[in-house]
């Protein structure tokens, strides 16, 4: 924002602000020292509002710029209406994070949870028997094909999807929990359980096979479907605002760095293939209406 000058009245510096609005040059005007200060909002309209500027001077009570008032206050009422719908709209995930509330509304993301810590600790933590029945595949292979998935093939089916409810620790459990409750939670509230239950889905199906085919069955944890989830949130705040769900650069960043850092292993064994493709399809599915919209305005 930068001042291109200033008037000395102020019913005439309103004028101008006026004008300038319905040619699409936002201003924002203080008073200062007997003077009115205008101030132009976008850097590359400050030359021709300073231009606009020198003529109204010569002819401040020409027609045009008397004229301007109605239009622009039809123009600040709807930029108004726009806004408030765009707040209604929106969830922030940062509030959500901390309302109570709206857990209520999520009843998927709070069956996972509940799931995730029944089987966990019933399979004691990935250990026992019943881990076996939930796991991928217990067969060790010499490569790891689809064509390996023996007991999928017979008709368990379910194995595609189970891994995500094991948990080989109390704190991979519980970190698990908190990320999927702070980024699933918003996605349901938005998006509605039906649509986001076909979301995880979707996410657990590609992050299991992915790990499963780059490193055996030996796997467990929702941390790939958490990673989708981050990846199809952040697509929407970056490039669907309509979605109504948004996610800040600061928590974009973290997430990202703490998937890096589990590349290097310092953090131990970890599911990297899951957590990759989880977020790559993630940000496939949550930014695909967006180029399909590009597509077809062409």
């Amino acid at each position: 924002m930068r001042q291109i000058g200033n008037l000395a009245n102020p019913q005439q510096a309103q004028r101008f602000a006026d004008y300038l609005l319905t040619q699409g040059i936002t201003t924002k005007l203080d008073q200062h020292d007997g003077a009115v200060n205008i101030w132009v909002r976008e850097e590359d309209q400050v030359s021709r509002a300073a231009q606009e500027l020198a003529s109204f001077a010569r002819e401040p009570d020409n027609e045009r710029y008397r004229g301007a008032a109605p239009q622009a206050n039809a123009l600040r009422r709807e930029a108004g209406r726009r806004e408030k719908q765009f707040r209604r709209n929106l969830i922030d995930v940062r509030k959500r994070w901390s309302s109570v509330g709206a857990t209520g509304r999520r009843p998927v993301t709070n069956a996972l949870i509940g799931i995730s810590v029944v089987l966990t600790l019933l399979s004691s933590f990935g250990e026992g028997p019943l881990a076996y029945s939930l796991m991928i595949s217990k067969y060790v292979a010499q490569r790891y094909t689809l064509g390996t998935l023996t007991e999928v093939w017979q008709g368990q089916v379910w194995r595609l999807v189970t891994p995500i409810f094991l948990h080989l620790g109390i704190g991979h459990l519980v970190m698990d929990m908190l990320a999927l409750s702070q980024i699933g939670g918003p996605i349901e509230i938005r998006r509605g359980s039906r649509n986001y239950l076909g979301l995880v889905a979707v996410l657990a199906l590609a992050s299991n096979l992915a790990q499963y085919l780059a490193d055996g069955p030996g796997f467990g944890g929702i941390s790939g479907v958490v990673f989708g989830l981050f990846g199809y949130l952040w697509m929407k705040s970056r490039f669907d605002s309509a979605a109504g769900l948004y996610i800040d650069r600061q928590n974009v960043a973290l997430i990202l760095i703490f998937g890096a850092l589990c590349l290097t292993g310092w953090i131990g064994p970890i599911a990297n293939w899951a957590h990759g493709v989880g977020l790559a399809t993630g940000m496939a599915i949550g930014y695909a209406p967006v180029a399909w919209r590009n597509l077809t305005k062409r």
